[in-house]
């Protein structure tokens, strides 16, 4: 896919039930600037962030985790603008973040012991980098899908990145595809199974 055909970012402002919102979020991908990224997350809603590596997909978690400041743009988390806010004040305002370098993980903490964590903090939203990545045994993959499965039935909102597109969309319920910083692609599994075969 070229970059050319990237979505045109149009302003997003939370709306009733949303757990995660985006609004023209721009950020650093290496030495370039990227974006402008817009993008929601509902409550019990399951969105893929995928693409291929290099992306820009765990950049733009790092922006939403607070790890790093976005260059423009607004983030917000059941209607509470966190733009500003630090890891701890995104924490308690609903947001658990994990990414692979994270010391959970360091801590050899498994993906799946997480997500359960997770899910008995009852945050507003979750989002996950690669999820499935070195879970290879097929009752843990199993385990891990049914509680994403739960968190989506308990209105947990749930943002995860896959460079495994095909893979992913058999669990999301919309994706957003993302090249070099930018939106590709957003609709559902249906729409990108689609737009990839054109």
């Amino acid at each position: 896919m070229s970059a050319s055909r990237a979505v045109a970012a149009t302003p997003e402002a939370p709306d009733s039930g949303d757990a995660l919102v985006l609004d023209r979020v721009s950020f650093a991908l290496g030495p370039q600037r990227v974006g402008e990224v817009s993008m929601r997350v509902g409550e019990g809603e399951i969105v893929g962030l995928l693409g291929p590596k290099g992306a820009g997909k765990k950049a733009l978690l790092r922006v939403i985790a607070a790890e790093s400041k976005p260059l423009a743009g607004r983030i917000w988390t059941n209607h509470v603008d966190i733009t500003a806010l630090g890891l701890r004040a995104r924490q308690d305002a609903g947001v658990f973040v994990c990414l692979h370098d994270h010391r959970r993980l360091r801590a050899n903490r498994s993906m799946l012991e997480i997500v359960a964590a997770a899910i008995h903090r009852e945050p507003k939203v979750l989002i996950v980098d690669e999820p499935f990545r070195r879970v290879e045994d097929t009752m843990r993959r199993q385990m891990l899908i049914a509680l994403f499965e739960i968190c989506r039935d308990a209105g947990l909102g749930v943002l995860m990145t896959d460079h495994d597109v095909r893979a992913a969309l058999s669990l999301v319920d919309r994706a957003y595809l993302m090249h070099e910083g930018k939106i590709l692609v957003a609709g559902t599994p249906d729409d990108l199974l689609r737009q990839q075969n054109d």
